[in-house]
């Protein structure tokens, strides 16, 4: 059984390769029945097929998680079906069927746009910014303060949950992380418990590519930028 396990989980890997490569997408969800059951066995042995690509990227963008609906996901969605028939209503927004009518909108705040960034600096709307920074939920940037984080861990090539806490102001939907030009910037592991345990969605790549990640991310978002190596 192991074995046959075994080989699931390295066809999985590669279906998920095959997408990335395709898609690119920053995120691949596994369902089903057998993944709610065998999700702990089988989704490293998926998440080390993908970072065994050789395409360096893949390893620093796509991530692997078992859906949180598991089996209740075929009736809450058939229920969601039968709900948009009778009422009219659009599939996504009655995918909770216990829910009231949808709230209002709350109207996105202005982000400001990452023009550019070298080694040392970026332009951030016709200004240099010669530091590391944040962009909270509110759209406001913010010059990050490495003193606290360098007392806590010797280095400033560390993000922990305390300093995440301060980037995530405002309750973000979409974290982006640029790392350093040579992604010499690592989560701690309460770091990555805090995003996980928030629901936020996100990902650690290279300063240049969360600079494009960040100015085309959608909904309400967060940025972290080390703009050294």
């Amino acid at each position: 059984t192991v074995e046959v396990m075994t080989r699931v989980g390295h066809y999985l890997g590669q279906g998920a390769l095959t997408l990335r490569h395709c898609l690119d997408p920053d995120l691949i969800v596994f369902g089903g029945g057998v993944i709610e059951a065998c999700g702990d066995f089988l989704l490293p042995l998926i998440e080390a097929a993908v970072g065994a690509d050789r395409l360096q990227r893949s390893r620093d963008v796509l991530r692997i998680v078992a859906s949180e609906l598991g089996d209740d996901a075929v009736p809450l969605g058939a229920a969601a079906l039968a709900r948009s028939h009778v009422l009219g209503e659009p599939v996504a927004a009655s995918a909770n069927t216990c829910a009231g009518p949808p709230a209002p909108a709350e109207p996105l705040p202005k982000y400001p746009c990452i023009e550019q960034v070298c080694f040392g600096a970026a332009r951030v709307e016709g200004e240099e910014v010669p530091h590391d920074f944040y962009i909270r939920a509110n759209g406001k940037l913010k010059e990050r303060n490495k003193k606290p984080v360098r007392k806590r861990h010797g280095s400033s090539h560390v993000l922990d949950a305390e300093e995440l806490a301060k980037v995530c102001k405002g309750e973000p939907e979409v974290v982006i992380i640029g790392a350093g030009f040579s992604n010499m910037v690592r989560l701690t592991e309460d770091a990555e418990q805090y995003l996980t345990s928030r629901g936020f969605s996100w990902q650690v790549v290279s300063t240049p590519r969360a600079a494009e990640a960040f100015n085309r991310a959608q909904g309400r978002k967060a940025l972290f930028m080390h703009v050294t190596c």
